[in-house]
């Protein structure tokens, strides 16, 4: 089933609309530029099921927008509770799948940027961990504009959830994001790294 808005409504919005129509147990995320190994699916459930687990993330590696290989993404470590996630971002949304069985309703806020962290916050805030699957089973397509265009407002984003989304202490937050904007830096310069010139 296709569900084509007539509009633009931003991500939050449409992952919420296509989890309204799903009607399956388990869920996933694929964004129109990346891909998933042609088995990602039968090894991340079955990775779940041995694991016994409800939320779960794996490995991926970076393309450019031409399809060309550039990087691995940082490594994925075997669970991520709530306290580590909040300080990096190390899970990528088209790489989680999600039982809905024992996570109950599932929606993102409906934000712009960010809606996918501040669900996985959400779900582990409760004490739940999520299980890493270090296989690389999918392919994160990235442009040398996407990092610089969006890497101040992503940013922005990161806070606000911080501070009004989760509601954490100035304190706290500060610690988080300094946190976050380390690990980020880090990501991003070795992508940038890798990245043709255009």
């Amino acid at each position: 089933m296709v569900d084509r808005l007539p509009e633009n409504r931003g991500a939050g919005y449409c992952r919420n609309r296509g989890l309204e129509l799903a009607s399956g147990r388990f869920v996933a995320f694929l964004d129109s530029d990346d891909r998933w190994h042609p088995e990602k699916l039968s090894r991340q459930l079955a990775f779940m099921d041995r694991k016994k687990t409800e939320f779960s993330f794996t490995g991926y590696e970076v393309i450019s927008a031409t399809g060309i290989w550039l990087s691995l993404a940082p490594a994925v470590p075997d669970e991520m509770s709530y306290e580590e996630l909040l300080g990096n971002s190390l899970i990528g949304c088209s790489t989680v799948i999600l039982d809905r069985a024992g996570l109950g309703e599932v929606r993102f806020p409906e934000m712009r940027t960010r809606q996918d962290f501040a669900l996985w916050c959400t779900l582990l805030r409760d004490g739940r961990k999520a299980a890493g699957l270090a296989d690389v089973l999918t392919q994160y397509r990235l442009s040398p504009s996407g990092i610089s265009k969006n890497k101040f407002k992503g940013a922005r984003q990161h806070w606000r959830v911080y501070r009004e989304y989760l509601g954490l202490g100035l304190f706290k937050a500060t610690r988080c994001f300094i946190s976050y904007a380390w690990n980020a830096s880090r990501k991003h310069r070795r992508y940038r790294a890798t990245l043709p010139s255009s």
